[in-house]
């Protein structure tokens, strides 16, 4: 009923909110890196034995309660069936479904998971297949524990799962030819359809490359956008930033923009919002807002009030 409602927001990070309600973990100490760069990946220790706490926090009572133990890693991703969190079993990857009545923890297929779909019926994992020339990246689209479809790229292309829209798969597919990125989409059939090539920023490809980083992935009836950021140096720092709109299944649809604002200038990624009819507006900060995350990663804190 909440994904009917549309009551499931910032799903695939680390504070979900499912109706009146934020789920979140507690990790034990066992359960976190010592130290990481930029603290990135600081909560994906994949520790079979370091068990973390679910949690909800209510909206309206103001109150957190202690739900169950999990013991598994990175993002949360709620769905029809529970929550769904990546985890190891027997040293490989698996997706695990904890029951949202009792905690029951049930494994539903091998692979990282990546995304849940909107009406959260379906997820996408990622595993590896050996071909005999090599592991290639595998995703698939899962529905009750049975592949729907899937995109494997045996001829070292790199396929690169960026999210979804609607029930398709949106990818980049990438080349040493130019070091472009073809933008691609996936149907329910698995027929790959390439949007177009997305252009490439005026720096040094061979110092730097031209593989971008997505910041927001967004859809409405008239299409998909994505947000890209370009990084140089050990800093990270923020180049230039891109966003890229296209419709899933129509070939050469592909449009690009750069930002050129105060803002990017300035290192920071702005983020983008649909106002109707196929446009966009980009603004680093919105008078007002309340983000449950700044991107994937999510925040260490949550604020419900500005």
């Amino acid at each position: 009923e909440y994904f009917e409602a549309g009551e499931v927001e910032n799903n695939g990070s680390y504070f979900v909110r499912v109706g009146d309600k934020v789920y979140y973990r507690l990790y034990s100490d066992e359960a976190q890196w010592e130290s990481m760069m930029w603290g990135e990946g600081y909560l994906e220790n994949d520790d079979p034995e370091a068990d973390s706490v679910l949690m909800s926090y209510d909206l309206q009572t103001k109150t957190t309660e202690t739900l169950f133990t999990v013991n598994v890693r990175g993002r949360i991703f709620a769905s029809v069936d529970g929550f769904c969190i990546s985890g190891t079993s027997g040293g490989q990857d698996k997706v695990f479904c904890y029951s949202m009545e009792d905690g029951e923890k049930t494994e539903v297929c091998a692979g990282k998971l990546m995304a849940v779909s909107e009406d959260g019926k379906r997820l996408v994992a990622l595993d590896y297949v050996d071909t005999g020339n090599g592991r290639y990246p595998h995703y698939s689209m899962i529905e009750n524990g049975q592949e729907i479809y899937s995109l494997t790229d045996t001829d070292g292309g790199g396929y690169q799962f960026l999210g979804l829209a609607g029930d398709d798969m949106i990818a980049w597919r990438q080349d040493d030819e130019g070091y472009r990125n073809h933008l691609i989409s996936v149907d329910s059939t698995g027929k790959v359809t390439e949007l177009g090539i997305i252009p490439q920023p005026d720096y040094d490809y061979e110092t730097y490359g031209s593989w971008p980083e997505l910041l927001q992935l967004l859809k409405d009836d008239d299409g998909v956008y994505l947000s890209f950021g370009y990084y140089e140096g050990t800093g990270h720092f923020l180049t230039v930033q891109q966003v890229v709109k296209a419709k899933p299944g129509a070939a050469g649809s592909l449009e690009a923009q750069w930002l050129e604002s105060t803002d990017a200038e300035e290192g920071y990624e702005e983020k983008i919002f649909l106002t109707g009819n196929g446009e966009w507006e980009a603004a680093w900060q919105v008078e007002g807002e309340i983000g449950l995350s700044d991107d994937w990663c999510g925040d260490l804190v949550y604020f419900d009030s500005p």
